[in-house]
């Protein structure tokens, strides 16, 4: 219950609670999750990556 919980209080994402026991593996939980969702994720990681790299030449 605290993914449950986590995903909708991070990414406003609401699965019912029976996604949870219908789809036993991570793999199948995550297909029912809206693919928006990872696109985010992606972008928000590829922005995080740049910032990374610009600290990294600015303490050079």
């Amino acid at each position: 219950m605290q993914v449950r919980a986590q995903l909708q209080q991070r990414h406003g994402c609401h699965l019912p609670i029976n996604a949870f026991f219908d789809h036993v593996t991570v793999q199948k939980l995550a297909e029912q999750l809206p693919s928006d969702l990872f696109a985010a994720a992606v972008e928000q990681r590829e922005r995080l990556d740049d910032m990374a790299r610009w600290l990294d030449e600015f303490e050079v």
